[in-house]
């Protein structure tokens, strides 16, 4: 598809290529329309105000400062002792000079507000965590916390709530798990006190859902960091425990089950848009009748083959079967859709080339 440029009476602005080839498909769509708006300031010699952002993007403020910190993380920008610099040198001083005023504006008129907030969290972690004896390590924690992970307040007081062993005092050796839990939060862009409690939440619903599985594939085992997580991908995408049921109840292999076949079987719900219990059986019923047509079919084919006698021929299924595999095959009626209708059409190239050589 050809693009046609169009004249434009309003005036136009430039993006670098370079922002096109290395960060365009790895950003959010947040992100890009906050770095397109940045160009569109310094293009036309405006000032950046973030109060300004919020209503010209139709973002909140906590969206447009992840925006900014996205595109840091990815290089597109840079910062340095809170202020935020493009990595662009034609927008570089602008914006640095726009964000130090925005800087120096707000800490004057709202700051102190939010100061005050941050100095009362820090005094009740000191008071109630370290018995008002925390040292300048913590102190800098938590000022990393602040500045570098952007947790408000009263999210740092709940990290140090959330962490707290029994009998065990918040020591240097405590400050490497801290540290560890501080960075997965910041990961998983768990920032305000509400992304905690939906985080808590998560992690209280994954126990229970975690155990159903084990229990019904026969697993004792503990599970690993990637189980855990495919797990976690079932629960979240909205996979009920019923809809597992329906795949492991119906099944006389279930030892043989492994978190990553069931999630191979868990893709091809999604793939199918399946959301119940009942979607699913339906589901697993239409490739049963599907299987079962199929069988039919080439049975049919079979009695009717030979006009010597021979209608009563054995399909290579059934020779197996007389082989001493009567087990083996047993359990194949078990096995999903696709793998029987592979069986089936096994036996019916078998026919058709048994039907060959008496021709």
């Amino acid at each position: 598809m050809k693009l046609k440029k169009e004249n434009d009476s309003n005036g136009s602005f430039m993006t670098g290529n370079s922002f096109a080839e290395l960060y365009l498909g790895r950003l959010s769509g947040d992100a890009v329309k906050m770095y397109v708006y940045l160009r569109y300031l310094f293009s036309n010699g405006l000032d950046f105000f973030q109060e300004e952002a919020v209503k010209t993007l139709r973002m909140d403020e906590n969206a447009c400062l992840e925006a900014l910190r996205e595109l840091k993380q990815s290089g597109a920008i840079s910062a340095d002792n809170g202020i935020i610099i493009t990595a662009d040198s034609d927008l570089r001083d602008a914006l640095k000079n726009a964000l130090e005023r925005d800087f120096r504006e707000k800490s004057r008129a709202s700051g102190s507000a939010l100061k005050d907030e941050y100095s009362e969290a820090v005094k009740t972690v000191n008071n109630e965590f370290f018995g008002g004896k925390m040292n300048a390590t913590w102190f800098n924690f938590i000022e990393k916390c602040k500045v570098e992970y952007g947790f408000m307040p009263e999210t740092i007081y709940l990290l140090f709530k959330l962490c707290k062993k029994e009998n065990e005092p918040f020591s240097s050796k405590m400050l490497s798990y801290v540290s560890k839990v501080a960075e997965n939060w910041f990961a998983e862009r768990v920032v305000t006190p509400e992304d905690v409690d939906a985080r808590e939440k998560r992690f209280r619903e994954f126990a229970p859902y975690a155990d159903f599985v084990a229990r019904k594939i026969g697993f004792s085992r503990p599970w690993t960091e990637q189980e855990k997580k495919v797990i976690g991908a079932w629960l979240a995408s909205g996979v009920t425990k019923e809809m597992l049921s329906v795949l492991l109840d119906d099944t006389g292999r279930v030892s043989a089950f492994t978190v990553r076949k069931i999630d191979g079987e868990v893709k091809k719900w999604t793939a199918a848009g399946l959301k119940t219990a009942d979607d699913v059986k339906a589901y697993y019923d239409a490739l049963a009748m599907a299987g079962k047509g199929g069988k039919n079919a080439n049975r049919a084919g079979n009695d009717a083959s030979d006009g010597s006698g021979n209608a009563g021929r054995k399909t290579g299924r059934e020779t197996k079967k007389t082989a001493g595999q009567d087990g083996h095959f047993e359990n194949e009626r078990n096995y999903s859709g696709s793998f029987f209708e592979m069986l089936e059409q096994r036996d019916k190239n078998a026919a058709d080339a048994e039907t060959g050589k008496e021709t």
